[in-house]
């Protein structure tokens, strides 16, 4: 079994959080911070977490993720999509 050695991976920080320091995070304990307002609850969203899920259990690292996240979408995108179900062939 191959073991992830913790001291050669890059360990990134949220995308949420990037944008404040750590002293602003820690004030954040008092007072809430600003967040911008993000969709979390709609179809594409869902879809986007369970590809995420289903990525990280087969590679580790932000560029090995990515990469394979964009491929998984760009092989999704040749896929010939139909807008109502009576156009699927049967």
């Amino acid at each position: 079994m191959n073991m992830i050695d913790w001291y050669k991976i890059v360990i990134s920080v949220p995308p949420i959080l990037q944008y404040w320091s750590d002293k602003e995070l820690m004030k954040a304990k008092n007072e809430p911070l600003k967040i911008k307002k993000y969709p979390c609850h709609s179809q594409s969203v869902e879809m986007a977490v369970k590809l995420v899920s289903e990525v990280s259990c087969k590679v580790y690292g932000y560029n090995q993720r990515h990469g394979y996240i964009l491929s998984t979408l760009k092989s999704r995108d040749k896929l010939r999509k139909f807008k109502t179900k009576c156009k699927y062939p049967v």
